[in-house]
């Protein structure tokens, strides 16, 4: 295989003033086992004491490629080596770089389901990424009736077959990534950020109950179809400024 050459880190940065880049790897690939030790090697005693308590391999695998996936693509804006990022956890547990020292302001974002592995970097402002399977969640009436508004319910169950498992996955991921990017999980009151799929021809909008403090204009929110099992959503809190383009990557295996 050949891996294609990184591109200077100065460069890259500078792209990130109009653009977030998400960047994917799909597990499944990364099964060498000089690679996977190359990945191990790059992780901290803390993330490593973290992949110990997973009880199953399976989980084990996605949490290494996971952080080893951040570690390497933060590694593309800056001249850190990979294994040298520090991580620490904000007021809500949301981790943020913390160093080393003289490292530029890099945000990031990370994700991770069966068969897929995602991560956002940005800079300066607010990020979440969420991705999903299609069909995992089996009592679909009921969660919906606890994560969903009424008028998100109504469109979704004016579906049928496999389009409404679709757009039951595409409500969850959204509101996912809008949590994760206020650094609140579902502390928030989820059903009332609301999507809507039929206002813009371009991307659902979002729109906020009186629960949320918040302001729809500051958000820019996206949906992308990885596979047909798959979806993904990034929500970025721009604030005033225009929306950032959004630059798809994959992450190669290396040996």
């Amino acid at each position: 295989m050949t891996h294609p050459r990184a591109p200077d880190p100065a460069q890259e940065f500078a792209r990130l003033e109009g653009e977030a880049h998400v960047w994917l790897a799909r597990p499944d690939e990364h099964l060498d086992p000089a690679l996977l030790e190359g990945y191990h090697a790059l992780l901290s005693p803390e993330e490593h004491e973290r992949a110990r308590r997973f009880v199953r391999e399976p989980d084990r695998h996605h949490f290494l490629v996971a952080h080893a996936l951040v570690r390497s693509a933060l590694s593309r804006y800056a001249e850190v080596r990979p294994a040298a990022w520090e991580f620490e956890k904000g007021e809500h547990d949301k981790p943020e770089v913390s160093g080393p020292s003289g490292a530029p302001p890099l945000r990031f974002n990370l994700s991770h389901t069966s068969g897929l592995v995602a991560c956002v970097i940005c800079t300066q402002i607010d990020c979440g990424i969420d991705v999903e399977c299609v069909g995992r969640v089996k009592d679909l009436a009921g969660v919906a009736k606890r994560v969903l508004s009424e008028g998100e319910r109504r469109a979704l169950f004016a579906r049928e077959g496999p389009a409404r498992d679709i757009r039951f996955t595409e409500y969850w991921t959204l509101k996912e990534a809008y949590a994760k990017a206020r650094g609140l999980g579902f502390q928030l009151p989820v059903r009332a950020v609301r999507f809507d799929f039929e206002s813009s021809a371009e991307a659902p909008s979002i729109s906020f109950g009186e629960d949320i403090d918040d302001r729809p204009e500051h958000w820019q929110v996206a949906l992308q179809p990885i596979s047909d099992d798959h979806r993904l959503a990034v929500a970025l809190r721009r604030g005033e400024g225009p929306d950032r383009e959004l630059v798809l990557r994959e992450q190669w295996p290396r040996g």
